[in-house]
């Protein structure tokens, strides 16, 4: 009964799980965008080396950055997920 009145009833945990398959998904992306990104620098290394102006430019932007910075990228989709998952669930209930 304590762990009801902390979430605030059914609508609350419907959220949450929401938000949880939110970020699952927002994983999964980055996942798969961490990968893409390794694959085309393999197939045009010169796109490891190159300044995000550059990538920016070539058409190259998310692959540059889920290269440099693919901890990074996989945390905010994650977020983004989260938060995505959450509006949608809020967004089911009415």
């Amino acid at each position: 009964m304590a762990f009801r009145g902390v979430l605030g009833g059914e609508k609350m945990k419907e959220r949450i799980i929401f938000g949880g398959m939110g970020g699952c998904v927002g994983y999964f992306i980055a996942t798969m965008m961490e990968i893409t990104a390794h694959a085309n620098v393999k197939v045009r290394p010169e796109l490891a080396n190159v300044s995000w102006w550059e990538a920016l430019l070539a058409r190259h932007f998310w692959d540059w950055l889920f290269f440099h910075y693919s901890t990074e990228m996989t945390i905010v989709l994650c977020i983004i997920g989260l938060i995505a998952g959450a509006l949608f669930g809020w967004w089911m209930e009415s």
